[in-house]
């Protein structure tokens, strides 16, 4: 999968697909996650491994269904990218897993309804020291 097929592919199913799994595509970028904002029936969206994706890519407010969005190993995500998030207000699961420049700050924006999977607890300490 790539930016430009992502495109198209949120063209032609803008309202009827609901889950979206991207797990590992190194083509994509910002510009092919941008292009989903079209996607408002998309409920579940996979972009475990796209290292590619940075705070800019993540800006996914017009999602207002999605209710599960998996980020792991997204390397190049922030705190900063983490707020745009909270503003999905329907979301339930977040995984962050293998996130590193994700702070307990960047936690804090998330309410309590919202489980987040982050990393095992050495990567926790980071935040305590």
């Amino acid at each position: 999968m790539n930016n430009r097929r992502l495109a198209l592919l949120s063209q032609s199913s803008s309202r009827m697909l609901r889950s979206l799994d991207l797990s590992d595509c190194s083509n994509v970028t910002d510009a092919g996650v941008s292009s989903l904002s079209s996607l408002t029936g998309l409920q579940k969206l996979d972009l475990v491994g796209c290292y590619k994706v940075t705070d800019a890519g993540v800006s996914l407010s017009s999602l207002t269904g999605l209710q599960i969005l998996s980020l792991a190993a997204c390397n190049k995500i922030t705190d900063a990218g983490l707020a745009s998030l909270s503003s999905l207000i329907g979301l339930q699961k977040l995984d962050l897993y293998g996130c590193e420049m994700i702070t307990g700050a960047g936690l804090a924006t998330f309410s309590s309804t919202v489980k987040i999977k982050f990393s095992p607890v050495q990567d926790w300490l980071r935040f305590l020291l």
